[in-house]
Order: C-alpha cells, then sequence, then structure tokens
C-alpha cells in the first residue's frame, strides 16, 4: 500500500472537520442573531410641533 493514500485521507479528514467546524459555528452565530435579534416592538412617538398656520391665529 502506498504512503500517499493515507496521507491524501488525513487531509480529508482535516478537511471536512474544518468544514464541520465552520458549519457550527456559522449556524451557531445565527442562532445567537435570531435569538437576541428580531424585531423590536414599535414605541409611539408623541412630540408638539408648532405648525406655522395655526401659530399664527
Amino acid at each position: 500500500m502506498d504512503d500517499s493514500v493515507g496521507v491524501t485521507s488525513q487531509k480529508r479528514g482535516l478537511r471536512a472537520k474544518r468544514v464541520g467546524l465552520a458549519i457550527a459555528a456559522l449556524v451557531g452565530i445565527l442562532g445567537l442573531a435570531w435569538f437576541d435579534g428580531g424585531e423590536e416592538a414599535l414605541h409611539p412617538i408623541s412630540q408638539e410641533i408648532a405648525i406655522p398656520e395655526l401659530a399664527e391665529q
């Protein structure tokens, strides 16, 4: 058996592990963003303003 086959399978295993960790990290970040983020409830904004037409009367 050739040693290069073992090296190739080791590289594939390392690559698969990296891809798996990257996917897990991405899912974790997206899960945190979904849990922590999202829409905030709308708050009413009320403020007195002077309207020029009504201010002159």
